[in-house]
């Protein structure tokens, strides 16, 4: 009997999470996608200097990216609980997403004074670090595992980055002119053997998903396990407290 019960929702549990490595499997093919058509928009890209390799990394980092999420499904039938871990990395993660997308809009297409754009971008890397920590604490309250506590922030950090680097991918066709025109004074483009700014911006931005790709989920577990790490000491503290005496 309990068999029967607990099948319909073991069959629930495992559809939503092939839905979810279907819609981040569409995710990471539109950024492939990106990447390919917004080089090749620009031809004279391809003509500077170390072009390909620039090229190269976001590909690289997003195939490593599909063999964890084409492993989502597997992985997550033989943990106890993952369901809740990717229910709250997931919700955390495209908050987090949305948030970073509204800073790199600020940043690339609206003309604001430094100072603002400095502030705001601070805002939104802090917000972004505060919500990988939130999804630990918050996971390992619920599953009762710090791993999984911490497993939850590299999810987050996933999805979001995920996210952002669509964006910001998109960008590069449909903008970029305006991402050009804040390179123009940039020291690393005036230090460089590059003599094309939109070609620079191209590179530019490719090179900041795949530095966004490699670092966010090392910060995501460093964060996280000091997240979980205060949810499961807060836990165990309400434990051993006494229950007053009526």
């Amino acid at each position: 009997m309990l068999t029967s019960h607990h099948a319909p929702a073991g069959r629930e549990e495992s559809q939503r999470v092939h839905m979810l490595r279907r819609w981040l499997l569409v995710v990471i093919g539109c950024d492939l996608g990106l990447l390919f058509v917004g080089a090749a928009h620009y031809p004279p890209f391809f003509s500077m200097p170390g072009a390909l390799g620039y090229l190269a990394e976001p590909v690289i980092a997003l195939a490593i990216y599909t063999g964890a999420v084409l492993a989502l499904p597997p992985i997550a039938s033989r943990i106890p609980h993952s369901s809740v871990a990717l229910c709250v990395g997931t919700t955390v993660g495209l908050i987090a997403g949305a948030i970073e997308v509204m800073s790199t809009a600020l940043e690339s297409l609206v003309m604001l004074p430094q100072y603002v754009v400095s502030v705001t971008t601070g805002a939104a890397m802090l917000s972004l670090f505060l919500l990988f920590g939130v999804a630990g604490f918050v996971s390992s309250r619920r599953t009762h595992s710090f791993w999984l506590g911490m497993g939850t922030a590299i999810w987050s950090a996933i999805v979001a980055i995920l996210i952002v680097v669509t964006f910001g991918f998109l960008l590069v066709t449909t903008s970029l002119p305006q991402l050009a025109r804040d390179e123009i004074g940039d020291p690393d483009y005036l230090r460089s053997a590059w003599t094309d700014v939109r070609a620079f911006a191209i590179a530019n931005t490719f090179d900041s998903g795949f530095t966004h790709l490699v670092e966010s989920p090392v910060i995501a577990a460093m964060l996280g396990a000091a997240g979980s790490g205060v949810g499961r000491i807060g836990r165990l503290r309400a434990r051993r407290r006494p229950v007053p005496q009526g």
